[in-house]
């Protein structure tokens, strides 16, 4: 299920103009959250480190200035740990930012990306994509990820120039995800048990295989 915290709930309907907001209060997926006391009694949970409220949650997402900089620690220390993906929306928000590990996932984004048609159509196929960066990109979502994540190993073949990645954590810091499993979420096979370090030719197969999966798509 998807969990919905607004404290200004008026922006849904400012924000969703053209988008029937219905679907906020008679899915089956989604419970929307805007009454005042309930935040506070959820804010109260959150400060005692009691995520009772999340034991059927999927997907969270929450206004960020609704809980502080401890409490948001809290929310994703939790939400790791249960492999609940967090979405965080703001106005101040202005670069979209995601976070994965495993089958955990964590995006950052504004307020008006949020409330548009994307919600609602991730709302309707929630069952069949659970995948959160739909909320930021669309239907095009894996598209645009295999593109941002071809330029960085494009970036990287550039720096190295044939020279051999210290250890495998270099990669994957640079790349923001854990490299295997998110070949494996797009479908791109490559044989990792090869190699003891990521150099200069598993980058380029891996740039060859995305770049494939890209004209596919």
């Amino acid at each position: 299920m998807i969990f919905l915290l607004e404290d200004r709930s008026y922006r849904q309907a400012n924000f969703l103009d053209g988008t029937d907001p219905s679907f906020l209060s008679f899915s089956k997926t989604i419970k929307n959250v805007t009454d005042g006391p309930e935040i506070q009694k959820i804010k109260a949970f959150v400060e005692s480190n009691n995520f009772s409220f999340l034991d059927d949650v999927s997907t969270f997402i929450t206004h960020r200035s609704i809980f502080n900089n401890n409490e948001q620690k809290a929310i994703n220390d939790y939400s790791l740990e249960s492999n609940t993906n967090i979405v965080y929306f703001s106005g101040g928000i202005t670069i979209t930012e995601s976070y994965e590990k495993d089958h955990y996932q964590r995006l950052y984004l504004n307020v008006s990306k949020l409330y548009s048609n994307n919600l609602k159509l991730y709302v309707e196929n929630y069952e069949q994509n659970k995948n959160i960066l739909f909320l930021a990109y669309g239907e095009n979502w894996m598209l645009n990820q295999l593109f941002i994540f071809n330029t960085k190993v494009s970036r990287l073949l550039n720096e190295t120039t044939k020279l051999l990645f210290p250890n495998i954590s270099s990669l994957e810091n640079e790349l923001d995800v854990s490299l295997v499993n998110f070949l494996k979420k797009y479908g791109i096979n490559v044989d990792i048990d090869e190699f003891t370090q990521y150099n200069y030719s598993f980058l380029v197969d891996i740039k060859n295989k995305t770049l494939s999966k890209l004209n596919e798509l």
